[in-house]
C-alpha cells in the first residue's frame, strides 16, 4: 500500500492565515468623454455608408449575373428550336 506522509503541504494556507484586509474595490468606469462618443458616431456613419456601397454592388453583380442567366437561357432555347427545325 502506498505510504501517507504526515508532512503539511507548504501550497495551503490555514484559514486562520488569510490576510484580514479586504480585497481592494473594482476601479471605478471611466469618466464620460464626449469626444469618445464623436469618434463612435463617425465611425457608425462609415460603416454604415460602406455598407451601402457594398450593397449598391452586390445589387449591381446581381443584375449582372440575372442578364447572363437569361441570354444563356435564351440561347439554349434557340439552339433547341434550331435542332428541331433541321430534323
Amino acid at each position: 500500500m502506498a505510504e501517507q506522509h504526515n508532512h503539511p503541504n507548504p501550497n495551503l494556507n490555514p484559514p486562520s492565515a488569510a490576510p484580514s484586509s479586504a480585497p481592494a474595490p473594482p476601479p471605478l468606469p471611466p469618466s464620460f468623454d464626449p469626444t469618445r462618443m464623436v469618434g463612435i458616431i463617425k465611425r457608425k456613419a462609415l460603416i454604415k455608408d460602406l455598407a451601402g456601397v457594398y450593397h449598391a454592388e452586390c445589387l449591381a453583380y446581381c443584375q449582372e449575373l440575372l442578364e447572363l442567366q437569361r441570354k444563356w437561357e435564351w440561347e439554349e432555347v434557340f439552339m433547341c428550336i434550331v435542332r428541331n427545325a433541321r430534323m
